[in-house]
């Protein structure tokens, strides 16, 4: 009999009472009662106890199937004890009942490997564990998860080196866990067993070791915080750069209240920005610094500046001006860094070395070292080489003192007529162009007649890119290439730090009532439309509520010429669609016009960026026309013709 780590139905129970929000629960846990399924959407007791008796009964279905061993040989029994557990998730998939119900399938497909010794069983069982400690590293159930895939990565796959690399997470990732002796103790035993040399922090740490301590607080040791477990967790720092933009991400387990300062520079220290993080706290292995060393940031530093505070700091170089503003859902706050350079050279940083050095701003430094990575590939069309990736977010436009670089002098009024648009006063051409196919991975988008928006959206692309590459000579880059999750602050990443000189992204809609159809464009701006809004809010996964908060903050973010360009942009792909459509004689052709919305996936794009709406999924003639190969081929070949009608304009020769 295999070991396995067993989680009681009390223990996940008791984690769900303290941190999962309510639920709406309409549908029957299968195999068992009903319960009573009148409750309405809100915020209720009655809907948390709900929810939890769901699954209190999905787990004893669970329980009694693998007790019974007539039941245990019947897949459909397995079957319905998955869909229980699905349901949950899927009612609040940003719950700690979905991390929960994610640990349970993952407990649910292992049973199942092992009575019906099917592999794809045991490869499904990892994904699920590997859910929970991608989507919820915040949870007490994401060791759990790491642990339980290292021990079927030594036992089943009979993988020790994967198992090793597993075990080894634990004691960088989860320090003062409850896992944290026992993955050691799997780690010395490969390292008998199997020659795998330890890591460097089970070598070497302590297991009762404190984070670093820092000169401008007194030490923070981990006793100091007994309720770590009721502040937000400030997860690794990401960023993406090139020599002229660089795009900070910080990440936190909930929203957070945070500000920042700006301090000029004092003898060998830089100017510094730093922002402090309240009733806030991040591991100790993600606290090293980051050398970015791109002309614009030397680098970012993190640490537990007090007890209940965590503070970021990013050490300037020179700049010319940066952004910084948050997101919800989830929660996370965006730096955006300008200078006045050309090239796009990217790195990532998803994890980082411990830090050494310290430094009198309270944060911890490190000679510069090789700590980049690079993000996962995308697709160029052009050459197949990796793309780079970025991420955007809002607030203040802050302008750095009078030490930072003068802006370029405005052009003199002679040059040009008063009716050119900026692009035609630059005399800007278009050379390389972003294609963003919307949603991929976990978020499938729209969906309906058996269609996922995410599939259809990607091949428009493709077929885009093709003839924007081979029959236009234009450069072009995919954001995604293939059935990948990427967020919306990455993909204007990747047209930033590419130097992208227009931004395409391509999504379907949805409405509640089945009768609308037709195709629409969006630029971004603030919007009073409420059918905008919506739109606006299923893009971007969050409530019209939030964003109509957002608008504020939108207004001066957007203070810039895009709006315009984008605005003439969107005119030309739409009238070419609605006119090149129409001429096509298909079925249903209807143009909804030019809109304006808050769209993430649009915000700090320095080029002209739209979003095009090319069929709602949710009209049947409207979903079955998109599906066709015909129809995307003519989708594909009149979003050319109107990239070409709005190149043209801005190319004219001055």
């Amino acid at each position: 009999m295999r070991r396995f780590i067993v989680i009681s139905l009390f223990a996940i129970l008791s984690l769900l009472q303290f941190t999962a929000p309510p639920l709406f629960c309409d549908e029957t846990v299968e195999g068992n009662e009903a319960p009573d399924n009148s409750i309405a959407e809100g915020n209720t007791s009655h809907q948390r106890g709900d929810l939890a008796k769901k699954f209190k009964q999905a787990t004893s279905y669970f329980s009694e199937l693998k007790d019974d061993k007539k039941r245990a040989s019947s897949k459909e029994d397995w079957d319905t004890a998955s869909k229980n557990f699905q349901k949950i998730h899927d009612r609040q998939p940003k719950s700690a009942y979905a991390a929960a119900s994610l640990f349970m399938l993952g407990r649910i497909t292992y049973s199942r490997y092992l009575q019906f010794n099917d592999v794809t069983d045991l490869d499904n069982s990892l994904k699920y564990y590997q859910d929970v400690t991608t989507l919820f590293p915040w949870h007490q159930l994401a060791d759990d998860s790491l642990f339980t895939q290292g021990r079927i990565q030594l036992e089943d796959k009979k993988a020790p080196q994967e198992a090793a690399r597993i075990y080894a997470r634990i004691t960088s990732e989860y320090y003062t866990g409850e896992l944290m002796s026992k993955a050691r103790e799997k780690l010395e035993m490969l390292a008998k067993d199997f020659n795998i040399p330890l890591p460097p922090a089970v070598a070497t740490v302590p297991a009762d070791s404190s984070p670093p301590s820092t000169k401008d607080s007194p030490p923070v040791d981990v006793s100091e915080l007994p309720n770590v477990k009721n502040r937000s967790y400030v997860l690794p720092v990401k960023y993406w750069s090139s020599n002229n933009y660089t795009r900070i991400v910080i990440n936190t387990s909930r929203p957070v209240s945070y500000k920042e300062e700006l301090l000029e520079k004092v003898g060998e220290q830089p100017r510094r920005l730093f922002i402090d993080f309240d009733k806030s706290y991040i591991e100790p292995q993600y606290r090293a610094p980051i050398p970015i060393q791109d002309g614009l940031l030397q680098q970012v530093r993190t640490a537990q500046f007090s007890p209940d505070t965590v503070r970021v700091v990013l050490d300037i170089e020179s700049i010319k001006s940066y952004k910084i503003y948050s997101l919800p859902d989830p929660f996370r706050v965006i730096v955006d860094v300008h200078g006045q350079s050309n090239s796009a050279d990217v790195a990532v940083v998803d994890k980082l070395t411990p830090p050494e050095n310290q430094a009198k701003d309270g944060i911890v430094s490190l000679e510069p070292g090789m700590v980049k990575e690079r993000p996962k590939a995308n697709l160029d069309t052009t050459n197949d080489q990796d793309t780079p990736i970025l991420i955007l977010q809002d607030y203040k436009k802050n302008k750095l003192s009078a030490k930072a670089k003068k802006p370029a002098p405005e052009l003199n009024a002679p040059l040009t007529s008063p009716t050119l648009s900026l692009a035609q006063q630059l005399n800007l051409g278009v050379r390389r162009i972003v294609l963003d196919p919307g949603h991929g991975g976990k978020d499938p988008g729209a969906s309906a007649f058996g269609m996922l928006e995410k599939d259809i959206v990607l091949k428009v692309a493709k077929k885009l890119a093709v003839k924007l590459k081979k029959e236009m000579g234009y450069e072009v880059i995919l954001t995604r290439n293939d059935d990948t999750f990427i967020s919306l602050e990455e993909r204007t990443a990747i047209a930033n730090t590419n130097g992208a000189d227009l931004f395409i992204s391509l999504h379907l809609n949805a409405h509640p009532s089945a009768k609308v159809y037709g195709f629409e464009t969006y630029y971004l701006n603030l919007s009073t439309d409420s059918e905008a809004i919506r739109v606006a809010a299923l893009e971007n996964a969050t409530s019209t509520h939030q964003l109509s908060d957002l608008q504020t903050i939108l207004s001066d973010i957007m203070k810039n010429s895009k709006i315009d360009e984008s605005s003439r942009l969107a005119q030309k792909v739409q009238d070419a669609l609605s006119s090149g459509l129409t001429d096509r004689k298909y079925q249903q052709v209807k143009s909804l016009g030019v809109k304006q919305a808050p769209f993430y996936v649009l915000i700090g794009a320095e080029m002209p960026a739209i979003l095009i709406e090319m069929a709602f999924l949710s009209n049947k003639t409207d979903a079955h026309q998109v599906k066709k190969e015909g129809y995307q081929d003519a989708l594909a070949a009149e979003i050319v013709q109107g990239l070409q009608k709005y190149i043209r304009t801005i190319t004219a020769s001055l």
